[in-house]
């Protein structure tokens, strides 16, 4: 997702939860009492390992008491100042999206657990329709105060809290960053694929997108984290070129695996990816293109 701050017309959420987009998430949550942002004299410093496991792109899984059952699920990424000083070293940017509008904001994060929103979280302003969880969100971040971190499974969970002490919002994290970049396909259910096959795929996840050669023809298709399996992923929206090839039945088989693919894995090394179905048999292993001097992928 984009991380820099639109500068298109931007409310604050106290102003978004009168005029804002209307849907039955939004209005059935009532906007906290604004409290002032907590000083940097409040907050204890948090060491930097730790400040670091809450960055990243995490997917929102329940806001207050309400679990989202929706395919796509709101995004937070949490991300460090690129111009880290003494001021801002305790300062995690927040950009997140509901399912339409964009938010922007920041956290201050100290120890013990404590995390407080530094100013106020502006959004835009588009109408949006439902399912939409913008003004949610807003409203959660708004009131956070403490976090908890736990990690099971080849994923973590980040709890937020509000004033109160109730669980605000859950965020789950894959650990499938790696499957980011160019991959030369190895084996499609066991077979080995020779690498002068040209099977190769370009995972982009921050954009969710695929592109790949399927030995002849070009497909593009989109990738999405599925939070209910560890390390669960989805591959869909698959469009190709449509020319006769020779080899027309490999990249028949590539591309009806890809749609049984529910999680992925390291095989023991970071060069290696297994594709696996719901079961954990092995459908597509792929091991990664490095780039050559030329900066041209080998």
């Amino acid at each position: 997702m984009r991380t820099n701050i639109l500068t298109c017309s931007v409310l604050t959420f106290a102003i978004v939860a009168i005029t804002g987009c209307k849907s039955s998430q939004q209005t059935s949550v009532t906007q906290p009492e604004k409290k002032p942002a907590a000083s940097a004299q409040t907050v204890t410093r948090l060491a930097a390992d730790e400040l670091k496991h809450l960055t990243g792109e995490w997917s929102v899984t329940a806001i207050g008491d309400s679990v989202l059952d929706v395919e796509l699920l709101p995004v937070v990424n949490l991300q460090l100042p690129d111009n880290k000083n003494e001021t801002n070293k305790n300062i995690l940017l927040c950009y997140a999206n509901g399912g339409c509008n964009t938010i922007n904001g920041q956290f201050e994060v100290g120890d013990n657990g404590i995390i407080e929103p530094s100013g106020e979280f502006i959004s835009t302003m588009m109408y949006c329709p439902e399912p939409n969880f913008d003004l949610m969100l807003g409203q959660a971040f708004a009131d956070v105060k403490k976090y908890t971190l736990t990690k099971a499974s080849g994923e973590q969970t980040l709890s937020l809290y509000s004033s109160n002490g109730k669980k605000s919002m859950t965020l789950r994290k894959h650990d499938s960053g790696f499957l980011n970049g160019a991959w030369r396909i190895t084996s499609i259910n066991g077979k080995p694929i020779a690498a002068d096959t040209g099977m190769e795929m370009v995972i982009d996840l921050p954009e969710r997108r695929v592109h790949m050669n399927a030995g002849c023809n070009i497909v593009n298709a989109t990738i999405n984290p599925m939070m209910d399996t560890p390390n669960g992923i989805k591959f869909g929206n698959m469009r190709s070129t449509r020319m006769t090839c020779p080899n027309i039945e490999l990249e028949y088989a590539l591309l009806q695996n890809l749609e049984k693919v529910t999680k992925c894995a390291r095989s023991g090394k970071k060069s290696t990816a297994l594709l696996e179905d719901a079961s954990g048999k092995v459908l597509i292993s792929m091991t990664r293109m490095e780039l050559d001097e030329n900066n041209d992928l080998q």
